[in-house]
């Protein structure tokens, strides 16, 4: 509980640089938030950044204004994938009044020591963003008001899918036999043949039926393979291209590594950014939908330090509430949630609505654990 009123203390009459001033519910948590990233800069090259979630930055310290080279600077980024994580950093997705469907918010800063540094007039940082959707994104630079409500503003700049060098690959194992011969162990080798190189991006890696088709695909320096296995058991044409001999057990070895699946990222072509801060990948929420007045009735649910978000269950859309009325498009789904936080603990509460009507909810508060709490804010 100490814990809890030196945060509030500190939150209520600190006056910070940035977004310190914020009273975020991350910050009242005891979990480490895996959000939230801290990287050394060299100071004596670009520096090339990848976050936890996909996020790419490349930066160079030269750009930063007052960085005379000798400074040690650390760069911090976080990176809300999740409407949880939304909820907890207070990143609403509310646009002048508009709601936003979120791709994933970002926050950029650079620091040295305590001070926060920006970039110099007319230098950029490039970032490659995670494509969290398929539908068309723009980006939002954002900022927390003094009471702490984040507002989105629509920039200039669109998204566009990140395009790969694309190769096709039959994988051949030759038994080899005159090192069979040799060495009385069957010796294999091993060619790649091209079958196709091209360019594309993630949407037509997917619809392809070589891809489809092939035993692995996997990405290596930025290049999309796909590979074809093919067993000869015989010597093959002299044009072939060769790698050295293994011996069974390397076989064995070799096809648990290459026959692995992985994980493939999608990303958006890098985007130049002349301002450090809050960035979010969104698109509108459709406004020609019918819509219904919820109310939230509560004596306790809009004072002290209690905090109400609705969150839709089919997208990325977290909003938080200012007052007992909002509008909600029929017939959709969403997650109310309120939490109290105060020094004699956590209050919360949670439940489900779908409007076909206008309708009046009342929010019960319950005391609950930080751990049950932490449970309330998953998300589907």
């Amino acid at each position: 509980m100490r814990k809890i009123t030196l945060l509030l203390l500190i939150c209520f009459f600190a006056s910070c640089e940035k977004d310190k001033n914020v009273i975020a519910l991350k910050d009242l948590l005891s979990n480490p938030q895996l959000e939230e990233q801290v990287f050394t800069l060299r100071s004596d090259t670009i520096n090339f950044i990848v976050g936890k979630f996909g996020t790419q930055i490349m930066i160079d310290p030269q750009d930063l204004e007052g960085f005379d080279g000798n400074q040690s600077l650390k760069l911090e980024l976080v990176e809300l994938t999740t409407k949880e994580a939304l909820v907890k950093y207070n990143a609403q997705t509310i646009a002048d009044g508009k709601w936003l469907i979120s791709g994933g918010a970002y926050n950029i800063q650079v620091k040295n020591g305590d001070k926060y540094l920006e970039l110099k007039s007319g230098k950029v940082i490039q970032v490659s963003f995670p494509q969290l959707s398929t539908e068309a994104m723009k980006i939002f630079e954002g900022n927390h008001d003094d009471s702490g409500n984040m507002n989105w503003y629509l920039t200039d700049k669109n998204l566009e899918e990140k395009v790969y060098p694309w190769i096709f690959l039959k994988d051949t194992i030759v038994l080899d036999e005159e090192m069979t011969r040799i060495n009385r162990v069957d010796q294999y080798r091993i060619a790649f043949n091209t079958v196709l190189k091209d360019s594309g991006s993630f949407s037509e890696f997917e619809k392809d039926e070589r891809v489809l088709a092939s035993d692995t695909t996997f990405f290596k320096n930025d290049t999309l393979y796909s590979q074809i296995r093919l067993n000869i058991i015989s010597e093959t044409d002299s044009d072939e291209i060769f790698f050295d001999s293994i011996d069974a057990s390397q076989l064995k070895e070799y096809n648990n590594l290459i026959f692995k699946r992985n994980n493939t990222l999608r990303l958006y072509q890098a985007i130049e950014i002349a301002k450090l801060g809050w960035i979010n990948v969104d698109r509108f929420y459709p406004e020609n939908l019918e819509r219904a007045e919820l109310t939230i009735e509560s004596a306790a649910a809009m004072g002290g330090n209690a905090s109400i978000y609705i969150v839709d269950r089919s997208n990325m859309t977290v909003l938080n509430l200012y007052n007992t009325n909002v509008s909600l498009p029929l017939n959709k789904t969403f997650d109310l949630i309120a939490f109290d936080v105060s020094a004699q603990g956590f209050k919360a509460a949670k439940t489900q609505i779908r409007l076909s009507k206008n309708r009046t909810v009342k929010v019960k508060f319950k005391e609950v654990s930080e751990a049950k709490l932490q449970e309330l804010l998953k998300f589907n």
